[in-house]
C-alpha cells in the first residue's frame, strides 16, 4: 500500500511506550505500511493510508483521536517569531 497522507493518532498518556505500540501494532494487523515522522508521550504522526484510520479508530483503546495531519505547529516557534518581528521594527 502506498505512504500517501501523514496521520496523527493523539494516544493515552497512561504509559509511555503501550500506546503508540497498539497503534502500529494495529496496523501491521492490518497490513497497512507506516512510517514514523513524529513522536512524543501523546502524539504519535505517521505516514500512511488514510484507510488506516478506521481500523486504528475501531480497533485501538488507547487511541482517543486520529485524523490527517494538516499541518503541524508549535506554539514556541510562534511566539519566537512574534518576538524577532517585534524586534526589527
Amino acid at each position: 500500500m502506498a505512504l500517501n497522507q501523514k496521520l496523527f493518532f493523539l494516544v493515552s498518556g497512561e504509559h509511555p511506550e503501550l500506546p503508540a505500540a497498539e497503534v502500529k501494532a494495529v496496523l501491521e494487523g492490518e497490513g497497512f505500511e507506516y512510517k514514523v515522522l513524529g513522536r512524543s508521550m501523546r502524539l504519535l504522526s505517521l505516514e500512511a493510508s488514510a484507510r488506516s484510520l478506521v481500523e486504528v479508530g475501531s480497533r485501538s483503546l488507547m487511541c482517543e483521536v486520529c485524523g490527517l495531519e494538516w499541518s503541524l505547529y508549535h506554539r514556541e516557534e510562534r511566539a519566537a517569531r512574534r518576538a524577532s518581528k517585534a524586534d526589527s521594527r
